[in-house]
This record gives structure tokens, sequence and C-alpha cells, in this order.
């Protein structure tokens, strides 16, 4: 098969690529390619992977898997061997992650890979519950929801952002204080959607069903995961809400008792979107939590750490740090109701 011409190679294809699709011989592509790698790939693959609870052996085969499939795709994309664009190459990259991590996870947790099976079941109409469905979008994202929402997707959202930090809590809301432990699946998947009141992926809802049902720690995706420092799907509506919410919230947790905003920050992914939206800057963030600016910088990318790890910090045990952060929930809880009143906001979808 011949290699087709560049404006061939370029049609559908993210811009993000063009110079490695244009490039007029091998060697040209592969210095491309390999600036591919470094300014978009690794940074996007080590956000995802790099908390991981698990060795840095398996992160390296995770890694290195997704390095494998992007490659060979690419050198397909190139040759015209494959006929779908790439329409969104970050996207796609962080796709192509987040399958390795699932694989893996398959692996090392079968019970979360029988809990996505039931899911599936579920969603896709073969139990005897009807009214779901489960569905992809351009870029490869599964998206689950009730039937009459097949086809749309969804954004980050303060409830979204709720149900994956803290599963519990947020499915007891769902369903009007019952205990989601002892909630059948299809009553539990039910209640959650309604209360999201949209659309949520199929891995965000696997990871929160996973805790909720009591399954390994290790199993569901860390609270990064959640929200799109990498996504490109979400519409400027979505993210306006997102940062109202964002900065409200940060004005709020300077309300808390010194020790119970650093037993929620600390685990929380909260602190890199307030930095990454120009919310707060790492100088600013750090005067909450009793640290200069360089001892958060040399935190930053540990964070979100566990619990162990900030009771060390707090000098106190790991039960007396969950039991801060349950009361910080609490409060900022009742804070955004008030707040949400107010401002002739009630929760749905784009609030909490």
């Amino acid at each position: 098969m011949s290699n087709p011409e560049p404006v061939e190679r370029l049609a559908g294809n993210d811009r993000l690529l063009a110079l490695y699709l244009e490039a007029v011989d091998d060697a040209a592509a592969a210095q491309q390619l390999a600036a591919l790698f470094s300014l978009h790939v690794e940074p996007i693959t080590g956000q995802i992977l790099r908390r991981k609870e698990t060795n840095e052996l398996e992160l390296e085969d995770m890694a290195s898997a997704a390095r494998e499939h992007l490659l060979r795709q690419l050198s397909l994309l190139r040759s015209g061997e494959r006929a779908e664009p790439i329409r969104d190459f970050r996207a796609y990259v962080a796709s192509v992650t987040y399958s390795a991590w699932t694989e893996c996870l398959r692996a090392r947790h079968p019970q979360r890979a029988l809990l996505l099976n039931r899911l599936r079941y579920l969603l896709e109409n073969r139990t005897t519950q009807k009214g779901f469905a489960l569905w992809q979008d351009s870029d490869g994202t599964k998206w689950c929801g009730f039937a009459n929402w097949s086809g749309r997707t969804g954004g980050a959202t303060p409830k979204r952002h709720w149900l994956l930090v803290d599963p519990a809590a947020a499915a007891r809301e769902a369903l009007s204080g019952a205990d989601p432990s002892t909630a059948i699946l299809p009553e539990l998947v039910a209640g959650l959607l309604r209360w999201l009141g949209g659309p949520i992926e199929l891995r965000d809802l696997t990871n929160a069903v996973a805790e909720v049902q009591g399954l390994a720690r290790s199993a569901t995706a860390s609270p990064e995961e959640v929200h799109a420092q990498i996504d490109s799907h979400h519409s400027p509506a979505e993210e306006m809400v997102w940062k109202e919410y964002l900065d409200w919230l940060w004005r709020e947790i300077k309300s808390l008792s010194d020790r119970q905003r650093r037993a929620f920050l600390f685990h929380s992914d909260v602190l890199q979107e307030l930095e990454l939206l120009g919310i707060a800057s790492l100088r600013v963030i750090a005067g909450p939590l009793n640290l200069t600016a360089q001892e958060l910088a040399e935190l930053w990318n540990r964070l979100p750490l566990d619990d162990l790890a900030i009771a060390k910090m707090l000098d106190c045990t790991r039960q007396q740090v969950i039991n801060l952060r349950r009361v910080a929930r609490d409060k900022l809880g009742e804070a955004w109701k008030i707040w949400s009143r107010g401002n002739n906001r009630t929760p749905s979808a784009s609030s909490l």
C-alpha cells in the first residue's frame, strides 16, 4: 500500500498530529513522534498513573502497554492503514492509558471486573430491569445513564466530584439516607443516576459503586481522574459552573478549623483544580495549610495523600483524620445548601 498524501493523512485528525503526519521521510517522522510523546503523551500518562496504589514495576508495565498501543496506532495512521482519524489526540492518549490501567485492574482485582460485567449487563438491559443505556462517544469514552439520555455526554460537576471523592456519603444522599451498601445494584444505580441528573462515564460509575460496595480501595480510581484536567469535552457553560463552585469552595474552606481543612484538602484533588483554574496560586494555597510555598511545592506531586500520611502530618490517628474529614464535608455540604438557596440555586447536575 502506498503512503497517502499529507492532505489525506490530516483529514479529520487532531492538528497536534500535523507535523508527524506531514513529515516527508521516516527520520523526520521519528523526530516529530518523539516530540509528541515528550510534550503530550508522557505528561498525560504520568498524570493518570503516578498516583495509583501500586508498585513502580506495575506502573511502568501500564505505561509501556499504553506507549506500545499508541506507537502502533500512530504508525498505522501515518501509513494510511488506520482509516479512523484521531480527532482529539490528548483525549485518545487518556483513553488508551485508562485502558492499560483497567487491564491491570482486571488481573489484580477480579471482584471489580465482575462488578463491571454486572453493570454492563444492567446498563445494556440484559436483566429484568430495563430503562438504562450504555453508549460510546466519538472518542471511545463509554457513557451510561437512563435510556432517554442515550447519546449525551456529561461534564465535571460538583455532584460528580462528590460522588467520586466520597462515594458512600454521596450515595446516602442519593438514596435519601438509606444505607447504599445494602441496596441491590439496580436500585443503587438508578438512585445515583437520578441524583446526578445526567450521564456519567462507565469508568466513574464503576469506581463509585466499587467503593460503596466495599471492594478494595486500590481497585478504584484516584480522585484526580474525576476532573478533566486533560479532558477537552467540557462546554464553556460547564466550565463556568465548575469554576464558580470551586471559587465558592475555596472561600468556604477557610471557615473550617485548621485540622479539618488539612484533613479534607490533603486527601482531595481540589488543590490541583484551584491552581489549574487560576482560583488560587500555590503560594496562596500554602497559607491555610500552614505550609510555606516551598513545602507545598515539594508535596504537590504526592497529592492526594492517604490517611496514614495525613495522620502523621497532623500527629493523630488515621481514624481521627477520617472523622475530621467527615465533619468538614458535612459542614461544607450544609454551607452549600444555604448558599444555593440564597442564590436561587437548587442541587442539580450543575450544583451540589
